[in-house]
């Protein structure tokens, strides 16, 4: 899907943020909203399976390599969707897809544990 028609999707639906993925440099940025991430280390950006309007994806290398949004990422909503897509690749221990906890726990976070499974828990449960 061309950023265009993201951006239009996402606003039509009401997002708060939307990143594409599809930097071919720099840091990561938000279509709709103004958090963009911060890159940290050195992520491989490629093409990514099943997309042909040339959609690109990350490849984090597990311990190093993530993005920062910046903190209260869903702005204290009590009712959102996150969505995401990841491929898992045989990781040995846990790898954190998204996560907007705070100090206390509270919020949202998404994983891949070494099964392959994916677990998403909101404070705590």
């Amino acid at each position: 899907m061309p950023t265009e028609a993201l951006t239009t999707k996402a606003i039509e639906f009401g997002a708060i943020h939307a990143y594409q993925f599809d930097e071919a440099s720099g840091d990561l940025l938000d279509f709709v909203g103004s958090n963009d991430g911060t890159i940290s280390g050195t992520p491989d950006r490629e093409l990514s399976d099943g997309y042909s309007s040339g959609a690109r994806a990350y490849g984090f290398d597990g311990s190093t390599d993530y993005i920062t949004l910046g903190s209260n990422v869903l702005n204290g909503a009590s009712a959102y969707t996150v969505e995401l897509f990841a491929q898992w690749n045989g990781v040995a221990s846990t790898s954190y897809l998204f996560d907007e906890r705070d100090s206390a726990g509270d919020g949202l976070v998404v994983f891949l544990n070494s099964s392959g499974g994916i677990r998403a828990i909101h404070n705590g449960s």
